[in-house]
């Protein structure tokens, strides 16, 4: 029984199929192997380094076991992603307290590309879990117009060799003959209720009017309420 082109050509290509499968590696001789090598290490020496356009120099300049460093930093990006993306979804499901996390996580992704894309890292916040808080350090110092020192309560100044702290704040404040503030623990200035600003109603003024002015608006609502009793 004669078989049809059809049935020959499936034939043909299932063998070159399987015959690529059960192919057998090429035996290669000690010299061919070395040959090899050598060939594949002088492509890797000629291959131009990665080039990260969009990473900032002194970024790149930092060793990678830097706690700044691009691939840690990297890595911090995507896993904040992929929080956000997981406290999305707990928002979607009804938890209240999500969507805050939800904003939390991207600020932190938006702080992160900025550092690496500029080199000033500018969060509060360090590490995979934002578990670390930043210290900040003043590189430069501004002063009020009575002479006073600028200073933020956690920041550390060259002045002083220390970190800023209310006590210290305070004091400063009594040697420029300026009252002492109140801070909470966490070392924001506490407003006493007295002391804030009131918010007063300022209702909208009556607008005077002349008599001539007075007798034209009588004699409109007049017209105006006949108006309306003809239309009834």
């Amino acid at each position: 029984m004669r078989k049809s082109t059809v049935d020959l050509f499936y034939e043909i290509r299932i063998i070159l199929i399987f015959g690529k499968l059960i192919m057998a590696k090429r035996k290669m001789t000690e010299e061919q192997r070395q040959a090899a090598i050598e060939r594949l290490a002088k492509a890797r020496a000629a291959k131009s380094p990665a080039q990260y356009k969009n990473i900032h120099q002194s970024v790149l300049d930092l060793d990678p076991d830097h706690w700044r460093s691009m691939h840690k930093v990297k890595e911090w990006i995507k896993n904040a992603k992929a929080r956000a993306q997981t406290e999305q979804q707990s928002h979607r499901m009804g938890d209240k307290g999500a969507l805050a996390r939800v904003m939390t996580w991207k600020a932190y992704v938006n702080d992160l590309d900025n550092y690496l894309k500029t080199g000033d890292y500018t969060s509060d916040f360090s590490g995979m879990n934002m578990e670390s808080r930043v210290q900040r350090r003043c590189v430069a110092m501004a002063y009020y117009p009575n002479g006073k020192p600028k200073r933020d309560i956690g920041t550390w100044y060259p002045d002083v060799c220390a970190t800023w702290t209310p006590d210290m704040e305070n004091d400063e404040r009594e040697q420029f003959g300026m009252e002492r503030l109140d801070y909470t623990p966490e070392g924001h200035i506490l407003v006493q209720r007295e002391d804030a600003p009131k918010l007063t109603k300022t209702g909208k003024k009556k607008r005077e009017m002349t008599p001539e002015q007075k007798a034209a608006l009588v004699e409109r609502l007049a017209k105006a309420r006949a108006a309306k009793k003809n239309n009834k």
